[in-house]
């Protein structure tokens, strides 16, 4: 079976806003969610550590789901998420005990072909 359009043009079987420079971005971004975004890992620094993204992610925070497991069996939690000046996803704390090393998530909400608002 082969796709009703392959000129590009409005119509069954086109690829609308699903790849190329019309979904704002250069790179793949797999169309299911949830998926992760990006993940790392931290020393926290007197039980606490900003985790600034490199870049701001599209949309707001409540967008994303941010995960951390620290390495011991101590408790680690996500004590704050916010935005940027331009209501993007920019950055979120990490509360813990003392200096523990904890591996952090961020994992897009959503299901199916949601866009980021």
């Amino acid at each position: 079976m082969g796709a009703k359009s392959v000129t590009g043009v409005s119509g069954p079987g086109m690829a609308y806003n699903l790849k190329g420079p019309l979904n704002k971005r250069s790179f793949n971004v797999p169309q299911v969610c949830p998926h992760v975004v990006m993940a790392g890992e931290v020393a926290l620094v007197g039980g606490t550590k900003t985790v600034t993204l490199p870049a701001p992610l599209a949309g707001s925070q409540t967008g994303y789901v941010v995960i951390v497991t620290p390495r011991a069996a101590n408790l680690a939690y996500v004590s704050a998420k916010t935005n940027n000046g331009d209501g993007d996803f920019a950055s979120f704390v990490i509360t813990g005990t003392g200096t523990d090393v904890v591996g952090w998530m961020v994992v897009k909400a959503g299901m199916g072909l949601d866009v980021v608002a």
